[in-house]
């Protein structure tokens, strides 16, 4: 947990037990030197209420998203402690990634310094000795020298590819251009996956906090669409209501919706259909980021056998094709 996270767990702990809002300010300065006090400090005298003061502070923007968004319904204690929740499972669940795909992206920088020493570096110099010591390469030793050249080029291209269609993605939804995200969405297909599994998450957070409250499925939808503020799915909702509005069944609208996932959508079916009066959906989430981490470990996996076996046929080719001939040379001299 950051200083952030303590400092607002704080501030609700302290008003769940009654303090005022400046004694917590003050207790809580007196044990840390977190800059956000003074702002929400300097918002108070401002005039501001503690809310706005604290949506008005440098707090995580996820955190400030989902506070503007429970505050309307709750008491701001309990509209913190809401928030943090979300925060602290998204952001173990982002640690977690990124420990993950440490690994394979160092696996990844070696493979790439690796292919540019090939052809910067060993090819030329090979060249240069074959002239010096009059040797005539055959076409196998040819055709993996080729293959040296090829290989490498290959490998930086799908990784650049891969580094702009990632870049292009995280930029279409901060931005939230949702034409380049249909697009994206429909006819490239190393991002769809990344783009419907994040609006996926997104809103099965929103929606499983109602749900959990015990409001009806569609009643969800208008309240997220009335009162959604700062979020990025806020035009997926809108369109969402829409069709509601239009008279379609919204099972039919969720199996339809091109930014859902397959699995989002077959457990919000089997769960539209569960008559049970407390109903969630948690099950998604804990599967979705096991799914998730499933497919990462997999991708891992065939990164580092990618690379070792890469590695172990250059070994191989370099044998053939350079130091055989070489020695062959060397025994006739």
């Amino acid at each position: 947990m950051n200083d952030d996270y303590r400092l607002l767990e704080n501030i609700a702990i302290f008003l769940n037990q009654g303090y005022l809002i400046e004694d917590i300010l003050q207790l809580c300065q007196a044990v840390s030197k977190n800059p956000n006090i003074n702002s929400i400090k300097k918002a108070l005298n401002e005039g501001y209420s503690l809310d706005e003061a604290i949506i008005q502070s440098n707090f995580n923007h996820l955190f400030i998203e989902f506070f503007k968004f429970f505050r309307l319904d709750n008491n701001i204690s309990k509209a913190i402690l809401q928030s943090l929740k979300i925060w602290k499972k998204m952001s173990e669940t982002k640690t977690k990634l990124k420990k993950q795909l440490t690994y394979p992206c160092i696996l990844i920088i070696f493979l790439v310094a690796f292919s540019i020493f090939i052809v910067y570096g060993l090819l030329p110099s090979v060249s240069q000795l074959f002239l010096e010591f009059d040797i005539t390469p055959g076409f196998f030793t040819n055709l993996i020298f080729t293959l040296f050249k090829i290989i490498p080029i290959l490998i930086i291209f799908a990784i650049l590819i891969l580094i702009i269609a990632s870049s292009i993605t995280i930029y279409a939804i901060k931005k939230q251009y949702y034409q380049l995200l249909d697009f994206l969405v429909q006819h490239v297909f190393i991002t769809k996956a990344t783009i419907q599994k994040y609006y996926s998450l997104k809103f099965a957070l929103y929606y499983n906090e109602l749900l959990e409250i015990g409001y009806d499925s569609t009643d969800i939808i208008v309240m997220l669409y009335q009162k959604i503020d700062d979020s990025d799915i806020k035009m997926l909702i809108y369109e969402i209501y829409l069709k509601i509005l239009e008279g379609e069944d919204l099972e039919k609208i969720i199996s339809e919706f091109i930014y859902f996932e397959p699995l989002l959508v077959t457990c919000f079916k089997l769960l539209y259909h569960d008559n049970r009066k407390q109903k969630s959906m948690s099950n998604y989430l804990t599967l979705s980021l096991d799914n998730l981490n499933h497919h990462i470990s997999k991708i891992i996996k065939i990164a580092v056998v990618f690379v070792y076996c890469f590695t172990a046929v250059f070994v191989i080719m370099v044998y053939v094709s350079i130091i055989i001939p070489m020695m062959n040379v060397v025994n006739n001299l």
